[in-house]
């Protein structure tokens, strides 16, 4: 037994190796560096150029480098990247129908407690110092609990399961609170120019444990909830790594959690530099006033830490990250430089919009359910609500929505839709059907059960019309001190009577002699009301709403003194009352003391509308096709130059609506599920555009719309309508035309539809990577046609020494998640695996230097000086350093300790490796259909090209 220690003399070569030594050292730590800025994942160079997911490096989590080590790779990256001083931020490159963020099992912040520190004295921006509205201590306490929130939900995790399988933290995610301002006294140590973010990290942990901080507020679980949100005063620069804030190609902002502990618990915190002028941070880190440049930057950090809290000591795609996308980082930095205007309790802030999953968008709040109802119903009539499912940005229909929604009402006796869970085929648009039952304005709100997505809330009026109009039905000439009968009618839009308006109506004239009524209410929706005219003119006389004063009808009547040829104007009809679509023959005489008057224009007016304006002789004879109805004809003479003008009074005519027919029709007797239908009705005499439509299957109503759109064909896909056959019947509401109809029944089949599938796909389907190392490949699995199941993984066809493994190696789709990623890991075998880095940095890297790096630098540094050394003694003393440092490998290769044989030593044999060459790899996945029909194709196939280099 014999140490392989040799006995040779090192010790007047000690200088020269310490010196070797920490020059090697520092090559050492550059190739690490090296290895680490090369690494796509850093948003430090430029977050619009999207990460290559097929280097070796690509295994880094994302542009933030969230994942490093604890004591080294602090290069977690900013907000955005600063461009030129005079350049706007511009939005990330990011085609969004390809991202989606997956949850890797860590905590969340399910309600967050913000506790706003400001690090010490100094020039802060006001708004981030003030407390009053608007500043950065009112937008926590305001935006904690607003819309902008609100969609967060869609990031709890409560039931939700890791993407490798494990079970997540169950947090659910809601509103917030803001726990204050606090400013520090920070030590003169963590205190100077430079700050870097270990020093932040130790100021934090020490303000905290003396009490100047207030502790961490814990969750239901034990998960931390309170994040310090850290504010710096001008002329303060962080350093992150080898990286600054507000520099060119430096940061805005950044969220970490530190590497000690408190209690037990990571110290979740943001780090806010100060964007005042002259830094860039303020013309590089967003727009508008400077606070605006602030909340911008704040929200993006604020919305990261709540969904992806304890991202300081990781070092794989695994918990305590939470969610976030490999390729194109945390859900702020996908949506860089894209900013909205939210009104957060009453007050205007701008933040970055942030990514939705559910939205597949950048947005500033919840989804929302864009309902369209009638304005005004009677209690106890069904009536139809259109809901269209659509982004918080409003630019695009959800139409892969597969949400549940919840309806409430302001009346508590109103017959409301039970909760429906949206389909494929409802493509985001689907159709309720309810009841309101007590009087007066009543709103109807649509919810998500899960994702609180909401609209504002459709208003309708229960026996309160839709009157926008009055009629005002009057002679068009009236004599001084004679009284005149007026008629005023309540109509909706379409002129229709609104017979349900009881409101009170006030009278005004131009006349300021006239004799009008007081204020009176309609009864029924219709008043006659006397009015006296005193002066001689063309008087205007007018009536409105007597509570708003906003529906204003007037009239012109013509006010003259009697004349000394004085005529009498008389009206009559041939049927009356008469049904809709009769033809009505309207007969005036006019006579001048006794005589029959020949000449002269006459003009009719129906509810004060002019009806007819022309000549007249002994009789005039009219015909009238009145809608249905009660209207008010008047008959008006002006003269003809010797006799006087003269106006009937009043004729009331009453039209009653007519027997309809409706008529139901399909433009597909058979239809797949999900496909579109065009349904057709048509109400025999026409309907017009007054009444509604409503089509039943079976009993139950699925829709009402109006019979002006039901006239012509009404293409809707019938999501609601499951495979199988349905009897379905139009019912026409009826009108004052038109008496209500039912069509006959038609039989609708609608089948399974297209069979259901999946697809597959991959981010690239190239990679490259060193012998020894791995490659990582993003793996999509698709729904299609409603498939609901889960797809396994595997692979084949490796090359020699090659493994390959999934993370999850199961992806479940449907059921609202339209499509699953898995992160596909080729790893080859060879020497690199010793030497290089893989893409996730090896814990501790950075404290610990590769022995053979200091070892093979100490070599080639006394090599050096050999060489280049004269005769004599100096020579003699590099040829012992150069002994010393063939020591040290020795001794570092043995390690100090072990037992050698005798003899020469054996020829060491190579590690095997995997060979070089381009190679096919396949990945197979089998569609496993949890509910309904299986797949078309439940085992694909997908080929990756893998080259591997020497």
């Amino acid at each position: 037994m014999r140490s392989c220690l040799p006995t040779v003399r090192v010790r007047s070569a000690l200088k020269t190796i310490v010196l070797a030594a920490w020059l090697s050292g520092l090559v050492a730590a550059a190739q690490v560096v090296a290895v680490r800025a090369a690494s796509p994942g850093n948003e430090s160079t430029n977050p619009a150029q999207p990460a290559a997911s097929n280097s070796p490096q690509s295994q880094q989590p994302g542009p933030r480098q969230r994942l490093a080590p604890k004591a080294n790779w602090k290069l977690r990256a900013p907000v955005h990247v600063l461009h030129s001083p005079e350049a706007p931020v511009a939005a990330g490159a990011v085609a969004f129908p390809g991202v989606l963020v997956s949850y890797f099992g860590g905590p969340i912040i399910s309600n967050i407690h913000v506790v706003q520190v400001l690090y010490g004295a100094g020039s802060y921006l006001p708004g981030v110092q003030s407390t009053t509205t608007p500043s950065v201590a009112s937008f926590f306490a305001d935006i904690t609990q607003s819309p902008f929130f609100d969609f967060l939900a869609e990031y709890s995790t409560v039931g939700v399961t890791a993407i490798d399988g494990t079970a997540g933290a169950n947090q659910a995610l809601g509103h917030g609170f803001f726990d204050g301002q606090v400013t520090i006294a920070p030590s003169a140590a963590n205190n100077g120019a430079s700050i870097s973010d270990d020093q932040i990290q130790a100021e934090l942990l020490a303000q905290v444990n003396a009490g100047h901080l207030p502790a961490p507020v814990m969750d239901a679980q034990g998960n931390v909830n309170t994040l310090y949100m850290i504010y710096f005063p001008a002329g303060k620069t962080i350093l992150q790594g080898n990286t600054s804030s507000c520099q060119n190609g430096g940061f805005c902002a950044y969220h970490n959690s530190t590497n000690a502990l408190f209690s037990g618990k990571n110290l979740l915190y943001g780090v806010m530099p100060d964007t005042q002028p002259p830094s860039l941070c303020a013309r590089g880190c967003g727009s508008g006033s400077p606070l605006d440049i602030v909340t911008n930057v704040t929200s993006h950090e604020l919305a990261e830490a709540v969904t992806d809290a304890n991202v300081g000591p990781v070092n794989t795609f695994a918990a305590p990250l939470a969610w976030l996308d490999p390729i194109n980082g945390e859900i702020g930095d996908i949506c860089v430089g894209r900013e909205a205007s939210v009104t957060a309790n009453g007050t205007l802030y701008i933040v970055q919009q942030i990514f939705s999953n559910v939205q597949g968008d950048c947005v500033a709040g919840p989804l929302q359910f864009r309902m369209v109802a009638v304005p005004d119903v009677g209690a106890g009539t069904q009536f139809d609500i259109s809901m269209v499912v659509v982004s918080n940005a409003g630019t695009s229909v959800l139409t892969g929505y597969a949400g549940t929604v919840h309806f409430t009402s302001s009346d508590p006796a109103a017959v409301l839709p039970v909760d429906y869970t949206f389909t494929v085929g409802d493509s985001g648009l689907h159709h309720f059907v309810a009841t309101l039952n007590t009087s007066g304005l009543q709103t109807i709100t649509a919810a998500d059960t899960v994702l609180k997505g909401t609209d504002s809330p459709v208003t309708v009026g229960v026996n309160q019309p839709n009157v926008s109009q009055f009629s005002l039905a009057s002679p068009q000439f009236a004599a001084i001190g004679a009284s005149v009968t007026v008629v005023v009618q309540a109509l909706d839009p379409s002129s229709v009577p609104q017979a349900s308006f009881n409101g009170k109506v006030h009278f005004t004239s131009s006349d300021t002699g006239a004799i009008l009524p007081p204020d009176t209410s309609l009864v029924n929706g219709v008043g006659t009301f006397s009015v006296t005219f005193n002066n001689a003119a063309i008087q205007n006389l007018q009536v409105a709403d007597a509570l708003t004063r906003t529906i204003v009808k007037s009239v012109p009547v013509t006010v003259t003194a009697a004349g000394a040829n004085p005529t009498t104007t008389t009206l009559s009809v041939n049927i009356n009352p008469s049904i809709f679509g009769q033809q009505l023959l309207l007969t005036t005489a006019i006579t001048g003391n006794g005589v029959a008057t020949s000449g002269g224009i006459l003009t009719l007016t129906v509810d004060g509308f002019p009806f007819v304006e022309g000549g007249i002789f002994d009789t005039s004879v009219q015909s009238l096709s009145a809608p249905g109805g009660t209207h008010t004809v008047y008959a008006n003479y002006q003269g003809d130059g010797v006799r006087g003008n003269s106006a009937s009074a009043p004729l009331t005519i009453v039209v009653n609506p007519a027997a309809s027919t409706t008529v139901l029709t399909t433009s597909a007797s058979s239809a797949s599920f999900g496909a579109p239908v065009t349904l057709t009705t048509q109400t025999i005499p026409a309907a017009s555009n007054r009444g509604s439509v409503a089509f039943f299957d079976g009993a139950n109503p699925f829709a009402i719309v109006p019979a002006s759109q039901a006239a012509f064909p009404f293409g809707f896909t019938i999501g609601s309508l499951p495979p199988g056959s349905h009897s379905i019947t139009a019912a026409f509401s009826g009108s004052p035309d038109l008496l209500a109809s039912t069509s006959a029944p038609i039989t609708q089949v609608i089948t399974p539809g297209l069979t259901p599938n999946y697809s597959l796909s991959s981010t690239t389907n190239v990679g490259t990577v060193a012998v020894g190392q791995k490659a990582i490949f993003t793996i999509t699995a698709q729904a299609i046609n409603g498939f609901t199941g889960d797809v396994r993984f595997s692979c084949g066809a490796l090359p020699a020494l090659t493994t390959c493994t999934f993370t999850p190696e199961l992806a479940a789709v449907g059921n609202g998640v339209f499509s699953a990623t898995t992160m596909l890991s080729v790893k080859t075998t060879g020497p690199h695996a010793s030497l290089q880095p893989t893409g996730l940095p090896i814990p501790g890297a950075g404290r610990r230097v590769n022995v053979l790096a200091w070892g093979g630098g100490l070599f080639v540094f006394a090599a050096v000086l050999l060489v280049g050394a004269g005769q004599g003694k100096h020579r003699r003393t590099l040829g012992l350093t150069l002994a010393a440092l063939v020591l040290a490998l020795a001794v570092i290769s043995c390690g100090g300790h072990g037992t050698q044989q005798s003899g020469p030593s054996p020829t060491p044999t190579p590690p095997p490796a995997t060979p070089a060459g381009t190679s096919s790899i396949t990945v197979s996945a089998a569609g496993i259909a949890t509910s309904g029909s299986k797949p078309a194709n439940p085992n694909q196939q997908l080929h990756i090209s893998i080259t591997v280099l020497q």
